[in-house]
């Protein structure tokens, strides 16, 4: 089973796909923009080569169980997983992605995560 055939058998909540996510995320640059709020990108990579069979479960669960209800998880890319987290800033990001890599962590796995955070 592929990844995206697992975390699709998962069915935790709606993931958006990559054009819905990189269409919401256009939509938060341009708030960022025009009011100065802030938001968190963070992107979990998915090689599922690199992974002990049950992370991808891991990882969609962990998220799913830590996200807020402005959050939204999607596909960044084909290899990438990301949370846009509005009013959100570096620290609050750094703390997201540090709570899903405790909750996911294994001896065969560490996700593999980049963090960027915008304001206005």
């Amino acid at each position: 089973m592929s990844l995206v055939q697992t975390i699709k058998s998962l069915n935790p909540g709606y993931m958006l796909t990559e054009e819905e996510f990189q269409n919401l995320l256009s939509q938060e640059r341009s708030r960022r923009d025009r009011s100065g709020s802030e938001f968190a990108l963070i992107l979990f990579k998915t090689e599922e080569k690199k992974y002990h069979k049950g992370y991808a479960a891991r990882l969609i669960r962990a998220m799913f169980s830590r996200k807020r209800s402005i959050d939204e998880l999607g596909w960044y890319d084909q290899e990438r997983i990301g949370v846009i987290l509005p009013s959100t800033n570096q620290e609050g990001a750094r703390k997201f992605a540090s709570d899903i890599e405790n909750k996911t962590r294994s001896r065969y796995a560490y996700p593999l995560v980049s963090i960027s955070a915008y304001s206005g």
